[in-house]
């Protein structure tokens, strides 16, 4: 990369709008960040509902473990 180039990064870095982390929904809260088997972070989060089960699907992209969690009693 050259001196210019470079130059030309910085000032666009500068400028660039950095936002303020806003608040997680209440949901990721009870989401696993990680995968119990194998430790993994790549899970594929969906709804579950089949007949009277009703939830939320966990899947592990690494290992295919699969997890649900039950949705609360409000």
């Amino acid at each position: 990369m050259g001196r210019n180039a470079r130059k030309r990064a910085e000032e666009r870095e500068e400028h660039r709008h950095h936002g303020v982390a806003g608040e997680e929904p209440e949901e990721a809260l009870e989401r696993p960040s990680k995968c119990p088997r194998c430790g993994s972070t790549n899970l594929v989060v969906a709804p579950y509902m089949a007949g009277v089960t009703k939830g939320i699907e966990v899947i592990c992209g690494h290992c295919n473990w699969q997890g649900m969690i039950q949705p609360g009693i409000w």
